[in-house]
């Protein structure tokens, strides 16, 4: 609300307010699952499955009628598919897409490095 000047003079003083709509918006916030699948050479990611940019009908019978219950039955397939590789789930709880830092990384894509990074040393010590 602003004061409204014209109208509050031609009322003798009696202050009139006018809604201002803002320009400023804020930007929407999703949030988007994801699964990235490494292979043991590269820091890139061999595959990556994004929760609203992906087919699932390879799901058949269990496709359901929300991305999210569809990522998660991709993510029990994938487990028991690959049956011997290290899952992670500490990112799928609450990053929303943001700028990086000073640094300018994305703190999502610097954790998932680091994740890799951790299970290739494990898996060097087996």
């Amino acid at each position: 609300m602003k004061l409204n000047l014209p109208a509050t003079l031609l009322t003798g003083g009696v202050p009139i307010m006018k809604r201002v709509a803002s320009e400023h918006r804020e930007p929407a916030k999703t949030t988007e699952q994801f699964i990235r699948l490494y292979d043991f050479k590269s820091d890139a990611p061999a595959v990556e499955i994004s929760q609203f940019g992906f087919d699932y009908s390879f799901l058949g019978d269990r496709m359901a009628l929300s991305a999210a219950a569809n990522i998660s039955s991709t993510v029990n397939a994938l487990r028991r598919f690959f049956s011997r590789s290290a899952f992670d789930d500490r990112l799928a709880a609450g990053f929303v897409p943001a700028t990086g830092g000073i640094s300018g990384t994305d703190p999502v894509e610097a954790a998932s490095l680091l994740l890799v990074r951790y299970y290739r040393s494990l898996a060097r010590y087996e």
